[in-house]
């Protein structure tokens, strides 16, 4: 049996490799390498075909141009946007200082809806803030974050100030946390809270606040791309982001 694993695993190897070195052949004739991985309703593969907000707003911004785009799965897409290749690139993705010295940035192409701050229910000493960065002052509310994750440059500048701990990597784990009283509160996506909230595991058991005046705003996202992609590249790009407004808030 072990065997067999070992030969499965093997298998799944050669494929990943075989596809990456189409991918990178592939972008030094001028194709654009999408990865693409996270959150199933951004991008997804399904039946062979990508789907999500994402797929559908690529496809429709580079129809009727000679951009031709590649999808691979990648779970580390900010990691591989350091390759020394070019026109591998990722979508989805926030802006930050430290971003831009490492890869190259689109135009904007869409906002996610304004974070929630979860909490437990009826938390005082949360309503008597107003702002973000006067919770994290306050050093009688503990917070944790998702690791690896980027919560856009505002917060994630916060956070960093704050050195706000980095302890699980899935949104129902740092939920979790509140409902063991390890934290008092966390900050997620608007789309992941409302699943959340809805999930039966935490119904009753945490409240979304959304009174917080510097939260009000959506973060806006891009596409980023290795830095060996041209500025030609880049331009094409945003030729295409620009005709067509950016992707609804409403449907993350």
């Amino acid at each position: 049996m072990k065997l067999y694993r070992i030969l499965g695993c093997l298998t799944l190897c050669v494929v990943g490799c075989v596809l990456w070195v189409r991918a990178l052949s592939a972008a030094e004739e001028g194709t654009i390498i999408m990865l693409y991985g996270g959150h199933s309703g951004y991008a997804t593969r399904v039946e062979g075909k990508m789907v999500g907000i994402i797929p559908d707003y690529i496809k429709k911004i580079t129809q009727g141009t000679d951009l031709r785009i590649l999808w691979i799965h990648s779970g580390k897409g900010s990691v591989t946007l350091r390759s020394k290749r070019p026109n591998i690139c990722y979508s989805g993705i926030y802006k930050s200082p430290a971003r831009e010295k490492e890869m190259h940035f689109t135009k904007a192409i869409g906002r996610v809806a304004a974070y929630k701050l979860l909490s437990y229910p009826q938390n005082t000493a949360l309503k008597k803030h107003t702002r973000l960065k006067e919770i994290l002052a306050d050093d009688v509310l503990k917070v944790a974050a998702l690791k690896g994750a980027s919560y856009g440059a505002y917060i994630d500048a916060l956070y960093a100030k704050h050195s706000v701990p980095r302890v699980v990597n899935t949104p129902k784990r740092l939920a979790n946390l509140i409902v063991n009283n390890a934290v008092d509160y966390v900050l997620m996506a608007d789309v992941t809270a409302q699943k959340i909230l809805a999930d039966t595991q935490f119904v009753g058991r945490l409240e979304a606040y959304t009174h917080l005046e510097d939260l009000n705003v959506g973060t806006e996202y891009y596409i980023a791309c290795s830095l060996p992609t041209t500025l030609k590249m880049i331009e094409r790009l945003n030729q295409a982001i620009q005709k067509f407004p950016m992707i609804d808030p409403s449907k993350h």
